[in-house]
Order: C-alpha cells, then sequence, then structure tokens
C-alpha cells in the first residue's frame, strides 16, 4: 500500500513538471496559395502589377512627347528652309531683271545685239563706248568668255574713266569668277577696283558681296564675314544685302 501511494505521488509530480517546463505546442494553419509565402502577398502583388502599369503608360506618354517636339522641330526646319528657297529665287529674278534692264538700256542706245542667232562680233577699234560695251555684255550672254574678257579689257583702255567703266569691272569679276578654272585673284582685283573708285555706282553693293563670295571660295572666312557685314551696313535694303545676309546664315551652319 505504501508502495502504491509512493509511484501515485512520483506520477503526479512528474505532470507538474511537464506542466511547468513549457513544452511548445505546434500550431496548425490553413495551406497558402503556391509562391505566396506570407499573409498579404497577393494584395502586395496586385499592387505591383498597378504600379508597373501605371509605370509604363507614364514612359509611352513621355516619349509621345519627344516625337511631338521632335515633329515640331522639324516642320519649323522645313517651313525655315521654304523661306529661305522662296527669297533666294527672289534675289535671283531681279538680279535678271536687272540684267534686262540693261539690255533694254543698251538696246535703247542703239547697241542691240545680233538678231537671228548670229554671234555677236568683235567690234573694230575706235567704236563708241555704249556699242562697245554692249558688244563686251553681249558675249558674256553667249558665254564666250575669252572674247568678252578681250572686249571688256578694251573697253577700259578706251575708256579708263567711261560711264561703263564700273560695269565692265564688275563683269570681269564676274567672268573671273565662273570660267575653268576661276580665276580668284583677278576676280577679287576687279571688283575691289569697283569698290574702291565707284563706292556710289549701283555695282558698287554686288561687287562687294561678291567680295565676300570671293574670299569664302578662298578660304578666308573672316574676310568675307567682313565683306558680308559691310553689304548690310553700307547697302540694307538692297538685293546684295539680303544676298549676304544668306550667306551669312549658310557659313554659320
Amino acid at each position: 500500500m505504501k508502495a502504491n501511494l509512493q509511484q501515485t505521488a512520483a506520477l503526479m509530480l512528474s505532470l507538474a513538471t511537464l506542466a511547468h517546463a513549457g513544452v511548445p505546442v505546434e500550431e496548425r494553419s490553413e495551406p497558402m496559395a503556391p509562391g505566396v509565402t506570407q499573409r498579404g502577398s497577393l494584395y502586395d502583388l496586385d499592387v505591383a502589377r498597378d504600379e508597373a502599369d501605371v509605370s509604363g503608360l507614364g514612359t509611352l506618354f513621355y516619349q509621345l512627347q519627344l516625337l511631338q517636339q521632335e515633329v515640331q522641330e522639324l516642320r519649323g526646319l522645313v517651313e525655315e528652309q521654304s523661306h529661305r528657297l522662296g527669297r533666294l529665287a527672289q534675289d535671283q529674278k531681279e538680279q535678271y531683271l536687272q540684267i534686262d534692264r540693261e539690255l533694254g538700256q543698251l538696246r535703247a542706245g542703239g547697241g542691240e545685239s545680233k538678231q537671228g542667232g548670229e554671234p555677236t562680233q568683235v567690234v573694230p577699234v575706235g567704236t563708241d563706248e555704249r556699242t562697245a560695251y554692249a558688244n563686251a555684255f553681249n558675249l558674256t550672254r553667249e558665254k564666250r568668255f575669252p572674247e568678252a574678257i578681250d572686249a571688256f579689257h578694251a573697253l577700259l583702255a578706251d575708256f579708263p574713266s567711261g560711264q561703263y567703266s564700273a560695269n565692265a569691272l564688275y563683269w570681269l569679276g564676274e567672268i573671273y569668277l565662273v570660267v575653268e578654272p576661276p580665276d580668284l585673284e583677278r576676280s577679287r582685283q576687279s571688283f575691289v577696283q569697283v569698290v574702291n573708285l565707284y563706292p556710289r555706282h549701283q555695282k558698287a553693293s554686288d561687287s562687294m558681296y561678291k567680295l565676300a563670295v570671293v574670299y569664302r571660295q578662298i578660304g578666308d572666312m573672316d574676310r568675307a564675314r567682313e565683306y558680308l557685314d559691310r553689304v548690310r551696313n553700307d547697302y540694307g535694303g538692297t538685293t546684295a544685302a539680303r544676298l549676304a545676309a544668306s550667306l551669312e546664315r549658310q557659313m554659320d551652319q
């Protein structure tokens, strides 16, 4: 009897010890969806997807803005080029009209050119200045440049202070500029004489612009810009001034 009591006491002591020992008890939970490791992950994934969609739309919108800006810039360049071409065409037309006016003046004075496609004949020594100039000018129009050069030099020799001296020097400068190969130095000398000797002549502004063209072809950009500035400052509003502004924009590009 005494032994049974001792066994019962030992068993109760063991149970009490286990109760105070804090043995962990495993908790059971509901199974989680594949790929989800913690509570609330499905909500976080939805938010992440929404944020990614918004970010993608923002990027597309930004790219669209860039494309619209580029289109506007290209449209502006096209409009600017169209404006420049229109101005150049107008300036070229004015130059042709000036040549026609000169021809009309010559013909009115008896220096008309040959009709029926016949080539212009080199006039003999002793011809009056108007006829000599008309002959040299017509040779230029027919692109008989070597003969035109001789005719203009003969005119300047026979009439060194004549009324057509500035015109003769100007056309010599033009011819030397277009012959093959161009004689840039003789062209420069001819235009310089017009600018220095006849600053108030109608060909002075054209000669100054052509000097800028010559210096540009030579490669002296500083002198070219110097003459472009002089044309715009001294002969503002003329065809030469507009051509100078156009050439300066081309040089700046």
